[in-house]
């Protein structure tokens, strides 16, 4: 199928964690380093992947029986670890450099990510992507997803309206976030969140990953 939404958008928006990266087993490791210390038993990378999307202290409070300073003590270890090692395992999906290099010939590219801002930098710095973006948001910088207000605070800073663009992610959160401003949204089947999921949603266009996604270029 080719894209028609993403070549006529004049900016586009991505995900980070499940869209252009694969990070998971990086997140779960960094996550169980934080249980252990809670002397709780290890959690699968299935497990979190699946549920982690939907906000990583929500996550933790149904595997902890919403104890909120455990919850608490967890996440401050989780994002400790994490940035200590966030580069481990962790690296772009098939197709993400030839996507990006290609869309920048053309358009402003932006990125909207749940993670904390430092985060973003340190993991896109490493990978060698940060600089296809004119803007990267953190959830910590903005309300996060599903509030539209960081897709907003792009269209304003680049100068393009929402209906002119389009957000590309693999999570409802994405989708929801975009559909509160009327912008096109892109949904990736095979990240973070079960796809009928997504389908569930509803998005103006789907694909597996984000090599799909630059075969229909």
């Amino acid at each position: 199928m080719k894209s028609k939404i993403l070549p006529e958008s004049d900016l586009v928006i991505f995900d980070l964690d499940g869209t252009l990266i694969d990070s998971r087993q990086d997140l779960c490791n960094a996550l169980n380093h934080a249980m252990a210390l809670e002397n709780l038993p290890p959690i699968s990378v299935e497990n979190m992947v699946r549920q982690i999307s939907k906000g990583t202290k929500s996550y933790l409070r149904s595997l902890v029986d919403h104890d909120e300073e455990k919850v608490d003590r967890i996440f401050k270890a989780y994002a400790r670890a994490y940035r200590k090692n966030p580069l481990d395992q962790t690296q772009v999906y098939p197709g993400t450099l030839e996507l990006l290099e290609h869309l920048k010939k053309t358009k402003p590219l932006a990125l909207m990510s749940n993670k904390h801002q430092s985060s973003c930098e340190l993991v896109m710095e490493g990978l060698k992507i940060n600089h296809y973006f004119e803007v990267i948001v953190g959830g910590d910088l903005i309300r996060k997803k599903p509030h539209p207000d960081a897709l907003s605070y792009i269209c304003d800073k680049l100068g393009h309206a929402p209906e002119h663009s389009v957000m590309i992610g693999d999570s409802v959160f994405d989708l929801q976030a975009a559909k509160a401003i009327n912008m096109k949204c892109i949904a990736l089947t095979e990240g973070f969140v079960d796809e009928q999921e997504l389908r569930n949603e509803g998005a103006h266009e789907f694909y597996p990953s984000v090599k799909e996604l630059w075969d229909s270029l």
